[in-house]
């Protein structure tokens, strides 16, 4: 935040991100609330309105402590506006997903990376495998992706992207119905509509109107987005996304084709079978985003909640974080909660599932369900309902059992026998 000690005293002054302003909260707050009456936001334009307040979550895994700084944007003066520009942004992420879709189909550019899920990342890298077995392979992610995009640079991305879906759509305007939006080729009286020139004056106003307040002294967000905003991290995917997008439209088709298994998780990013994906990426993202790889020195790397190995086998099983902790990280519920007694077998089931659709080896799905057992059973819960739960599991999911080679009556026996009385 910039602090600097003047006689013994603590006084504020900002930084490049967070600028000092000398602005009465109040003011700021009327403004705001004509900027949501003139896009047609009704709602909450009560008195309770607020700057977003910053505060800051330890990151007690770093060595030495870091924090990440968060705007509790719930009685934000701009919330109205920012989430109908989330509404629009997200109508827009979908259209712009079908565009490249059919780009993909007429060139063989895949020029859409991001993706919602570990699910999609298992896709990608399956795919991958079977098609060309995996060779190489590089993680990576931002480091400080919210506050690092230059307004600018977010504007050019958002408004090029904007310009692009109004012209392929051919239409004039964006209807915003109570569940719908939609481009639309003229106005009614039912829901709101919105110019091009609307939308483009609607992401000035949510980047350039971004206020914290911090130890009653208040902020103005000069660079980046608001970490706790509504819109935020669709805006900064979206960025991200137009960088990709025109990089994979301007190079040639075997450029593209080099770069079809990568995919990216907001700031998160998997390259395999890309030579030195890092030093190739800043053709792609501008200088102002630095990317940190975090491929193991053997070639494997976690990403999400994976972990993939190619050496000396094509490996996937379940990667936690907090298992390299240094301190224990309380991940189940007790049995003593105030909850439903079968909820603690319900989120072991859930959880089962998820770890089967990941492992690809039966030794790496017994040792974390093991691992869960073990866990719950010590918080209080009865380890019979676990392994009634997990048979149910086994019935439900023959699937996913094959996919590890369980095929047999007799194996379901022997990993029940490993897993619970082991």
């Amino acid at each position: 935040m910039g602090v600097r000690w003047e006689r013994d005293a603590i006084e504020f002054v900002g930084n490049q991100v967070y600028k000092r302003v000398n602005k009465n909260s109040s003011d700021i707050i009327d403004f705001h609330k004509k900027l949501n009456s003139t896009y047609g936001v009704s709602g909450n334009q009560n008195t309770d309105m607020k700057i977003p307040t910053l505060f800051a979550i330890p990151k007690l895994h770093k060595n030495p402590y870091k924090f990440r700084f968060i705007a509790g944007a719930q009685t934000s003066s701009l919330k109205g506006l920012s989430i109908l520009l989330f509404r629009i942004l997200a109508f827009f992420q979908k259209y712009f997903i079908n565009y490249c879709r059919t780009l993909q189909s007429r060139t063989g550019k895949r020029a859409y990376w991001a993706i919602n899920s570990s699910i999609q990342a298992l896709e990608v890298i399956k795919r991958a495998y079977h098609q060309e077995k995996i060779k190489s392979l590089c993680t990576c992610d931002f480091s400080t992706l919210f506050t690092n995009l230059p307004h600018t640079e977010i504007k050019k991305c958002l408004f090029a992207l904007t310009n692009l879906l109004f012209k392929n759509s051919k239409k004039d305007f964006i209807s915003v119905q109570k569940t719908v939006i939609c481009f639309s080729e003229s106005k009614n009286d039912k829901g709101l509509y919105f110019t091009y020139q609307e939308i483009l004056d609607m992401i000035n106003v949510v980047i350039d109107e971004t206020y914290v307040q911090f130890s009653n002294f208040i902020f103005k967000q000069t660079v980046g987005v608001l970490m706790g905003g509504n819109a935020s991290p669709l805006i900064a995917d979206l960025c991200l996304s137009w960088y990709e997008f025109m990089a994979i439209k301007e190079s040639s088709l075997q450029e593209a084709l080099t770069l079809r298994h990568c995919c990216r998780y907001m700031d998160d990013i998997i390259a395999i079978n890309v030579d030195n994906f890092v030093n190739l990426a800043t053709k792609i993202y501008p200088e102002s985003l630095t990317l940190e790889e975090t491929t193991q020195k053997d070639g494997s790397a976690p990403f999400l909640d994976l972990y993939i190995s190619y050496k000396p086998n094509f490996k996937i099983r379940v990667y936690n974080k907090t298992d390299d902790f240094n301190f224990e990280v309380t991940r189940f519920i007790f049995a003593d909660s105030n909850m439903h007694v079968n909820m603690g077998p319900k989120v072991f089931r859930s959880q089962v599932i998820r770890v089967a659709r990941i492992c690809n080896c039966l030794d790496d799905f017994e040792d974390r369900v093991t691992d869960m057992v073990m866990n719950l059973v010590a918080h209080g819960f009865d380890k019979n309902r676990l392994e009634f739960a997990f048979g149910k599991f086994l019935s439900d999911y023959k699937g996913l059992l094959r996919g590890m080679g369980i095929t047999q009556d007799t194996d379901v026996a022997a990993s029940i026998a490993r897993i619970f009385y082991r």
